[in-house]
């Protein structure tokens, strides 16, 4: 018996040696998989589309012209000769088919003799060839076709390669870029190249254009960053290749159309190309635009453009969201596409920008299509493994002070917090994102029938849960990130509702689901939690206590590795001491990538950039016009200090106290503070000065916040003890704790927008009167949100930030003319924009923010 026992509990903890095992590879996995993720979102993709023959092959050889290693021009060899010898065979069928003859017998004989030969240019060269194609281009008839292209099949370089015809018909001939740009072979399937521009990856796809090629398109749009939609403008009086029944510019529009509004390129930039502008430019003198058209402006070169653009644009069916950028180009003119391509890099980082600004309605209105069911459990259940991993909402309700360090567990297992089951497997992080959107601290929300089942429907159930497990209304705020757990209990993803207590007494009971509580010291706890649920031995290696003694740098590394909880409470000592008043030097670092903009924070401050303390006392009206001037004035030669020695007797208001120093001798203080932080010496730069504005912070307006900011050159130019953070994430965290009075009222707004729309949806058989009625409703409620989204821009500082950095950092003064002083106040009169920004908080903080 005892044997038997024996082999059951060696059984037992070999099965769970093995589990943890496979947890622990699992795990691996999961991290190789998410670090492939983060390269391939590193990389720009781009997409080239169009119809056939409209050029996007030249623009994808003009990439590797620019920006890479191109072709060797010998594997052109054979492509130009056969556009040679088959533009002569097709001028000659043209002529057929319009009924022109050959007006000289050379041009005849020398035409009879070309069509004995391939028409692939596979010919032994030699000196008659010259004179054959000489003689036929000559031919009045040959021209005469020549000029009628429109009527027939043509390809556009065929008067290049004729003039060109001595060249390529020599028997050591190697083609010139011209040669390679000017070939035109049809592309079939799917050709990509990758290419690295100023340390940025980019990959571009070139794919066919004809119709029979399109459904291959398909494979390449996931995940594209922009759209490059080439179409040939020169082509407006011809018809397609594969369809002589189809004007080629009324193609060109139908795919456009389609393409733009196609649902893979929601979120991508769309960039147009009005290529071949060239030819479009000569054939305007001969045929009109109402050739195409009747509504078009005729043969003015630059109307003609501007209508065709408009024709494109009206296309888009949401104007508001995707802009359409316009570019005329002509994809064999190198310095051309070089130039256009410039802009293309900066238009994919502007409509970045762009959208920043814009309320994702489809997102706030998503309810994720749930089963109807909610999946949430309590009980001793919770912590069971599942095949799937679970998502679990945990309370971490603790204290933390001189006296004690203590956090609430459970007693039948101190390594376990109070815990609600949300669902099995683990959230997306558009499902976690959703959480952060919620505001600061844990709302209590109702769940709408269409949300039972999904994430945050059940998310939502948890928090009710919760609270009826803890007794109180209070769950503090969520934890800005999920910790995963691989252990005995399987693969957990924990979502951590975060409380600091004053004492124990506050959380006392009663509690609910039969949860028996205890306090234990937070290593207890970790070392008892770490090695059940992530399998670690903290019996060989136990955690020890954090000294309390030990002062926490902010612009020092402060590692926690496993330590999951320890750094739970470094970043909440952080989000605690939010400044309450003063002037604050910062920091503003920002990385653009194609996944979007990311800004560099502290490791356990996420929710501000670096700062240092200047000043408690807020700028008085001449300081404020002092400090605009600081950048004008450095262009100029006039240092910070305008010639004086700094006082290095200050010390730093927290130190020297207010009084002993000047406000510029404190922004000097700062900044020489600051570069000895970062490592920098006294003569680096700490980037560019913002002189746009002097920031206002907190929703009471008594933080500002004076900037100088930098672009860093890739994802490794970051501080220790730093990391990025994504853009849209530091915003929102930002307002969620230093504007969280105002968010939360607008959430709640919104909250109550979104309700009236999904109960629109009763599930019932609607007439259609009733259901226009409902349309136009969703659509007034829509518009209410989008414009409940646009009020909270005036605290959208950081946005402003990024925009600014993205313009290449101009001064406010750039334009204007006269003394450093004179130019401040031209350019402080000028800043209306400021000022719009500045009387738009005003108003919303009137209404949204109440003072205790």
């Amino acid at each position: 018996v005892s044997r038997n026992n024996m082999g059951c509990s060696g059984s037992k903890e070999l099965e769970a040696s093995v589990d943890t095992v496979g947890n622990a590879a699992s795990a691996a996995m999961d991290e190789e998989l998410a670090k492939a993720q983060r390269e391939e979102d590193a990389i720009t993709k781009l997409l080239v589309l169009g119809t056939g023959e409209s050029g996007k092959s030249t623009v994808f050889k003009q990439m590797k012209i620019l920006y890479s290693v191109p072709d060797p021009p010998a594997k052109f060899i054979t492509v130009c000769r056969a556009n040679l010898f088959g533009n002569a065979h097709t001028v000659a069928l043209g002529m057929k088919k319009l009924g022109i003859l050959f007006k000289t017998p050379e041009g005849k004989s020398s035409a009879e003799e070309i069509l004995t030969l391939p028409s692939d240019g596979n010919v032994d060269v030699h000196e008659g060839l010259v004179t054959m194609f000489t003689n036929l281009f000559k031919d009045a008839g040959v021209q005469e076709a020549i000029s009628r292209a429109a009527e027939f099949q043509l390809n556009d370089s065929t008067v290049y390669f004729w003039e060109r015809a001595s060249e390529i018909l020599k028997p050591g001939y190697l083609p010139t870029e011209q040669d390679v740009l000017r070939a035109r072979v049809r592309t079939t399937g799917i050709v990509q190249q990758n290419f690295d521009i100023a340390g940025k990856k980019y990959t571009m796809f070139d794919v066919g254009g004809q119709r029979n090629e399109r459904r291959k398109w398909i494979h390449c749009f996931d995940n594209v960053t922009a759209v490059i939609f080439v179409t040939a403008i020169s082509e407006y009086d011809q018809v397609l290749y594969e369809d002589e029944n189809t004007n080629r510019m009324d193609e060109a529009l139908t795919l456009f159309e389609q393409i733009c509004n196609h649902s893979s390129f929601k979120s991508t930039s769309m960039i147009l190309f009005l290529n071949k502008r060239d030819l479009f430019m000569e054939k305007l003198k001969r045929v009109p635009l109402t050739k195409w058209n009747n509504g078009a402006p005729g043969q003015d070169y630059d109307a003609c453009i501007d209508f065709i653009k408009g024709q494109f644009c009206a296309k888009n069916a949401d104007p508001t969201y995707r802009q359409i950028y316009t570019h005329a180009t002509c994809a064999t003119d190198t310095s051309n596409v070089s130039f256009v391509m410039e802009s293309v890099f900066d238009v994919i980082l502007k409509d970045n920008l762009r959208k920043m600004a814009g309320a994702d309605l489809s997102k706030i209105l998503d309810t994720g299509g749930g089963g109807g069911k909610s999946a949430v459990k309590t009980g001793a259940g919770v912590w069971a493994a599942h095949e799937m991993g679970k998502t679990i909402l945990v309370a971490a309700c603790y204290t933390e002070n001189l006296s004690e360090s203590k956090v609430l567990v459970s007693a039948d297992d101190v390594a376990l917090l109070p815990a609600v089951e949300i669902q099995p497997g683990k959230p997306s992080d558009a499902e976690f994102m959703s959480l952060m959107e919620l505001g600061k601290d844990v709302p209590d929300l109702t769940t709408a029938k269409s949300e039972v089942g999904t994430f945050l429907g059940n998310f939502k159930d948890a928090c009710s849960k919760m609270r009826e497990l803890l007794g109180v209304q209070e769950l503090g705020f969520i934890y800005d990130q999920p910790i995963t757990q691989v252990g005995s209990c399987g693969n957990v993803t924990l979502i951590v509702c975060v409380r600091k207590l004053e004492d124990k007494s506050t959380l006392s009971g009663p509690f609910g689901y039969a949860f028996k509580p205890t306090w234990v010291d937070h290593v207890a706890f970790e070392n008892a939690c770490y090695s059940k649920l992530n399998g670690i031995d903290t019996t060989l290696n136990p955690y020890m206590p954090v000294d309390k003694n030990q002062e926490f740098n902010p612009f020092a590394a402060n590692p926690v590795g496993d330590r999951w909880f320890k750094g739970i409470t470094l970043f909440t000592s952080q989000v605690l001491r939010i400044p309450d008043k003063g002037v604050y030097l910062g920091v503003f670092k920002v990385l653009n990538e194609p996944s979007g903009f990311k800004v560099m924070v502290n490791e356990h401050n996420r929710i501000m950039i670096p700062i240092i303390f200047l000043t408690e006392n807020q700028l008085t009206e001449s300081e404020l016009a002092w400090i605009a001037g600081v950048r004008i004035r450095e262009k100029a030669g006039v240092d910070m200090l305008e010639g004086a020695k700094p006082n290095r007797g200050w010390l730093g208001p927290e130190m020297s106290g207010e009084e002993g120093a000047t406000f510029p001798e404190k922004l000097w203080w700062a900044c020489d503070e600051a570069k000895s932080r970062f490592g920098l010496d006294e003569k680096d730069s700490l980037g560019e000065y913002y002189d746009t504005q002097v920031l206002d912070v907190d929703e009471k307006s008594n933080m500002q916040l004076v900037m100088y900011a930098t672009l860093a050159k890739d994802a490794s130019d970051v501080l220790p003890g730093h990391i990025w953070l994504d853009r849209q994430f530091l915003e929102i965290q930002n307002m969620k704790y230093y504007c969280p009075t105002v968010l939360e009222r607008l959430l709640r707004e919104q909250a109550l927008i979104k309700q009236k729309y999904l109960a629109l949806d009763d599930g019932g058989t609607k007439d259609l009167a009733t259901m226009a009625t409902v349309r136009t409703e969703r659509l007034k409620l829509k518009d209410e949100l989008n414009a409940n989204v646009v009020k909270q821009q005036p605290l959208k500082w950081v946005n402003r930030v990024i925009m600014w950095c993205a313009d290449k950092m101009p001064s406010f003064g750039d334009g204007f003319c006269g003394t450093p002083d004179e130019i401040v106040a031209q350019a402080i009169a000028a800043n209306t924009a400021t000022a719009n920004v500045k009387a738009d908080r005003k108003d919303l903080l009137a209404k949204y923010y109440a003072k205790p």
